[in-house]
């Protein structure tokens, strides 16, 4: 995982990270830009998707169809994370 200074901390739990983006739509196009960038910058990244998501971001698996497992991985990453600093709403849904 990487994070801008390196360290990795726990308290009570809950693994602290700096920063920390979830980015629909992760695995390719301008979401996968974004979270390489954010990564870059020294962000935890975690990429909601179906699909893989690309070296060093994090694959929280999701169907956006179902807003019930949307909410179970924002809960999920709020609690493994203990925070969440940012959502990059990307993905694109077509019906």
């Amino acid at each position: 995982m990487r994070v801008a200074d390196g360290s990795q901390r726990r308290q009570t739990g809950v693994l602290k990270l700096g920063r920390v983006a979830v980015v629909s739509g992760a695995s390719r196009g301008i979401g996968e830009a974004i979270a390489t960038r954010l990564l870059n910058d020294g962000w935890t990244v975690v990429g909601l998707q179906r699909g893989a998501t690309p070296e060093g971001i994090e694959h929280q698996p999701v169907n956006l169809f179902d807003t019930s497992q949307c909410d179970t991985a924002i809960e999920s990453i709020g609690q493994r994370f203990g925070r969440i600093d940012a959502l990059v709403n990307n993905a694109g849904i077509m019906t």
